[in-house]
C-alpha cells in the first residue's frame, strides 16, 4: 500500500465520495471508511476492521513471536501488504518523533483525504 506522511497538529479525516469523517476532533473508529488504526503509545492494541488485513496482520505477528519487531518491520509490513483500493496515513502529532508527539497509521479507502486544521 501506499504510504503518505504527514506532520499535522489538527487534522481533518475524511471520505471525499462519500462525505463519511473518520476523524476530526476526534476519531470515529466505526467509520466504513477506516480498516485499521495503529497508534504509537498503544503500539501493540491496533484497531483493524478489514478481515483481510487483521489476517495478514496476526501472520506478521506469528514471525514476531516474541513480540520483537520495530517500526521499520511495521513499515514493511503495510508498505508489502498488497491491496489497491487501500491507503495508508502515516500522521504525526508535535515534533517529528520526538518526545512530545504521536504518530498513528490509518489504513483506509484510497478515497480518504486528510486536509490540516489551521
Amino acid at each position: 500500500m501506499e504510504i503518505i506522511y504527514l506532520e499535522f497538529l489538527d487534522y481533518k479525516m475524511y471520505n471525499a465520495k462519500t462525505g463519511e469523517v473518520i476523524m476530526d476532533e476526534s476519531c470515529d473508529d466505526t467509520s466504513e471508511s477506516l480498516k485499521g488504526l495503529w497508534v504509537d503509545t498503544v503500539f501493540d492494541v491496533p484497531i483493524i476492521k478489514d478481515e483481510k488485513l487483521l489476517e495478514k496482520w496476526n501472520q506478521f505477528l506469528e514471525i514476531f513471536d516474541n513480540g520483537d519487531y520495530d517500526f521499520e518491520d511495521f513499515t514493511i509490513f503495510l508498505d508489502e501488504y498488497d491491496d489497491d483500493d487501500l491507503i495508508v496515513y502515516e500522521i504525526c502529532n508535535g515534533i517529528a518523533y520526538g518526545s512530545d508527539s504521536s504518530t498513528a497509521w490509518f489504513v483506509v479507502d484510497k478515497d480518504v483525504v486528510v486536509e490540516e486544521i489551521i
